[in-house]
C-alpha cells in the first residue's frame, strides 16, 4: 500500500527536524502505521526514498520494536499489558483468558478476523493495573468479564 499524500508530505517535515536522515526513521513508521493501522511493503519503500535510508535499515527498526505491525489489525485492536503490575495485579494469562471466552463468539458469528490481540509491555498505568487498549482507548483494571461486556454488542 502506497502512503497517502498527506502522509508523505509529514515525512518530508520530519526529515528537517533531524540532521541525521535515520533519526526520523521512528517517526516516519509512525506517521506511516496511522494510515492503515499497519505499515506494508509500499509504505517501507516510500520512506527509505524520502528519508534517503536504506529499506533494511528501516525493516531493522520496524521489527525491533513491537508498536509497529505488518499485518492490518482486526476491527477491534487489543492491547493487553504483560507489566509485572499488571501481571500481579490480575488474571496472569488475561490473554488466554480473552481468548477463550471470546472463541465461541468468533466462531458462532463467523468473524474471526475482526480482533487482534497483542502483548505489549507496559502502558505506565501500573496503579490501575491490570490495563488494556481496545482500539487505542485506555481500558483500567480490567478482567475478561469486564472486557466480554465492554465488546459483547460490537460482535
Amino acid at each position: 500500500m502506497k502512503l497517502q499524500e498527506k502522509y508523505i508530505k509529514r515525512i518530508k517535515e520530519l526529515k528537517k527536524k533531524y540532521p541525521d536522515e535515520r533519526g526520523a526513521v521512528i517517526e516516519a513508521l509512525l506517521t506511516a502505521q496511522e494510515q492503515a493501522g499497519f505499515i506494508g511493503s509500499g509504505a517501507i519503500e516510500e520512506i527509505s526514498e524520502i528519508l534517503s535510508v536504506s529499506q533494511e535499515q528501516i525493516i531493522d527498526a520496524l521489527t525491533f520494536y513491537s508498536s509497529f505491525r505488518t499485518k492490518s489489525p482486526g476491527r477491534f485492536h487489543i492491547q493487553i499489558c504483560t507489566g509485572i503490575s499488571c501481571m500481579l495485579s490480575g488474571p496472569g494469562n488475561l490473554s488466554g483468558l480473552l481468548k477463550e471466552k471470546l472463541e465461541k463468539k468468533i466462531k458462532e458469528k463467523g468473524n474471526r478476523d475482526k480482533i487482534t490481540i497483542e502483548k505489549i509491555n507496559c502502558f505506565g498505568n501500573c496503579d490501575k493495573a491490570p490495563v488494556l487498549k481496545i482500539n487505542g482507548k485506555v481500558v483500567n483494571a480490567v478482567d475478561p468479564d469486564k472486557l466480554i461486556e465492554l465488546m459483547e454488542n460490537k460482535l
